[in-house]
């Protein structure tokens, strides 16, 4: 082969190189607008996601909500029974207010000797 060039040769290949640089850096350059933000927007995000850390930071992981689904679990159990408790206790006073009641009605009705 022989790899005699001339200056014109050169200077073409040099230019067409030149353009393709050109080419290849304005490409890039456009991908890197599309891909990145300016400083100023990433000065923002970083403010944003710091307050969102910091907000999210004392929250319950999920082993406390775990934790806290059980003790809820138990206290409705226990709440179970003790509105039986309850409702056991008023049905006990309803009885206790009707007796009462037909006690004072009998003393009312019948009067008792001096």
């Amino acid at each position: 082969m022989n790899w005699d060039l001339s200056w014109q040769a050169l200077g073409a290949i040099a230019g067409m190189l030149v353009v393709l640089a050109g080419i290849a850096l304005s490409l890039i350059r456009s991908n890197l607008k599309t891909s990145f933000v300016d400083i100023g927007t990433h000065n923002e995000l970083v403010v944003r996601v710091t307050s969102v850390e910091s907000r999210i930071i004392g929250s319950p992981t999920h082993d406390d909500l775990r934790a806290l689904s059980a003790k809820l679990s138990g206290m409705e159990a226990s709440m179970a029974g003790t509105t039986a408790t309850l409702i056991g206790l008023g049905q006990s006073v309803s009885r206790v207010e009707r007796m009462t009641e037909l006690l004072l009605k009998n003393e009312l009705d019948h009067e008792h000797p001096k």
